[in-house]
């Protein structure tokens, strides 16, 4: 069966939060990535502070895991990871919602701010 965790990567002194998506949302994450356009590869920030999203996609005994961040996508198959490009952010709006009820608010506020500061620029 299909289960995909999402944690708010954040380098903040405590346990990153992460949430289990529904089915229904599980599949609707897995169209959204099919369709983002592949890219060239990027680096990703691993800094102090928000670094995105980190989704782990488990299928039986078949784990993958996807790194979401300021509007790149990073998929770790095998060898060879894959990169996709989501130029307006909309999948780490999406992720962010819908995780939004599981979170802390101030965490919400904070992402939230970061992510609209970044679409601003």
């Amino acid at each position: 069966m299909l289960q995909i965790k999402v944690e708010l990567d954040m380098s903040s002194g405590m346990p990153n939060p992460n949430v289990y998506l529904s089915y229904e949302e599980a599949i609707s994450l897995t169209k959204t990535l099919d369709n983002l356009p592949t890219t060239a590869a990027t680096d990703f920030f691993d800094g102090l502070g928000n670094r995105g999203f980190v989704i782990t996609k488990s299928y039986g005994a078949k784990e993958t895991i996807i790194r979401v961040q300021n509007g790149y996508v990073k998929e770790e198959r095998e060898e060879v990871p894959i990169f996709y490009r989501d130029k307006h952010r909309l999948l780490e709006g999406w992720l962010l919602e819908t995780v939004r009820f599981q979170i802390h608010q101030d965490l919400y506020e904070l992402m939230k701010a970061d992510l609209n500061k970044k679409e601003n620029k």
